[in-house]
């Protein structure tokens, strides 16, 4: 396959998804994630998550460290 041929075959495989893809994007970008919203976050969060489980991935959630003093709250 030559790469014209890959090229073309993967804009057309992505340009079948337009739509879906579409929809995801309005999804994500209606869940409120900023400045630290952590019911937004955890929205988000479940819905990669689970997303990511459908196609066979092991997901773990995994503490993270403590915020340095020196940051903003």
């Amino acid at each position: 396959m030559t790469s014209i041929t890959t090229e073309s075959t993967i804009c057309g495989l992505i340009g079948s998804r337009d739509a879906e893809m579409r929809a995801d994007l309005a999804t994500y970008v209606a869940i409120p994630t900023g400045h630290n919203h952590t019911a937004g976050l955890d929205e988000l969060r479940a819905v990669l998550t689970s997303r990511l489980e459908a196609l066979g991935a092991r997901t773990e959630l995994v503490a993270g460290d403590p915020r340095p003093d020196w940051l903003l709250n």
